[in-house]
């Protein structure tokens, strides 16, 4: 499977809830995210967001929480963990900390779009 924004498009089916401009600085300029979430009722069943580049489409990084298990799941494009690292520890935040006590998992690319796959059936 390609790292790209496509692949990752598909695997939300396309559901994008919102977007905004990508404020950390460790990927750089002309960065953006989308979040998708599933909810049933008022209840939150997980949510995902896609970190990438506008003008050249690089995916930097894709999270995916999910609510109902209590697990997170990160994606990171090698080429950037050192500088996503440094700026967490500029900010004085665990790189490992998702949500409250909950954990990231870091996983493949293939493995977390799978995941996010399974859950927006």
């Amino acid at each position: 499977m390609k790292i790209n924004l496509k692949n990752y498009l598909e695997s939300v089916r396309y559901k994008i809830q919102e977007g905004f401009e990508y404020r950390w600085t460790c990927f750089g300029n002309d960065v953006f995210a989308l979040n998708t979430e599933g909810k049933k009722k008022h209840a939150f069943l997980y949510s995902s967001q896609v970190v990438f580049d506008t003008k050249n489409q690089t995916l930097y990084e894709v999270s995916f929480w999910d609510y109902v298990e209590r697990k997170a799941y990160r994606w990171i494009n090698p080429k950037f963990i050192s500088k996503v690292k440094k700026e967490y520890k500029n900010r004085n935040l665990c790189f490992h900390t998702a949500l409250d006590e909950i954990k990231y998992e870091d996983v493949s690319f293939v493995s977390i779009n799978k995941k996010i796959k399974q859950k927006t059936k």
